[in-house]
């Protein structure tokens, strides 16, 4: 799917692909200007056995969201650049959601959360989700950060891994992590 400002995927079985589904901006000059994913729900499915990503999500104004869905087998051991989610340059104030997510046996990064585009920030939330028994993956939760403010809230979720749970870090610039929950 690239370029879809609203959708809606129910059980989809994304499997052995290089980038197992790929959200971008829709050059839509003719029609006003680009068109950037928004609100796209995926339910239900399994996303695995991807090379790179099983998720990558170039560009977006928010709003993806993934619910009962499983993330198993993404990525390519020792390689960080490959994994399960990958969220990349994203407006808007809200990011991805998964609730009641499944993530297993992925490697490389299990989710990589990128820099936010706007001063207010952008939330993402984890609801009800195992990231567990990833024991290829190099870190569970890739937070980068540079300029603006990111928030994580995990409720009722748990990540146990054998690699780095969740690694903050700034690049170049003066970032801040604002809030955790666990609850």
């Amino acid at each position: 799917s690239k370029g879809y400002l609203i959708g809606q995927f129910e059980n989809l079985l994304i499997e052995s692909c290089n980038n197992g589904i790929l959200l971008d901006t829709l050059n839509a000059a003719g029609a006003g200007g680009n068109v950037a994913p928004n609100i796209i729900v995926f339910r239900g499915g399994e996303i695995r056995n991807n090379v790179g990503w099983g998720v990558r999500i170039q560009s977006s104004q928010g709003n993806i969201d993934f619910e009962g869905t499983t993330f198993e087998g993404n990525g390519v051991q020792h390689n960080p650049s490959t994994g399960a989610i990958w969220w990349g340059n994203g407006g808007g104030t809200v990011g991805i959601t998964v609730n009641n997510g499944w993530f297993e046996a992925n490697k490389g990064t299990v989710v990589y959360l990128g820099p936010a585009n706007g001063s207010a920030g952008i939330t993402h939330t984890f609801i009800n989700t195992q990231i567990n028994e990833n024991p290829l993956a190099s870190i569970g939760i890739d937070v980068n950060f540079p300029t603006y403010p990111t928030f994580i809230n995990f409720i009722g979720s748990q990540i146990n891994n054998d690699s780095l749970d969740i690694y903050l870090h700034t690049g170049s610039t003066v970032g801040f992590f604002n809030k955790l929950t666990i609850s």
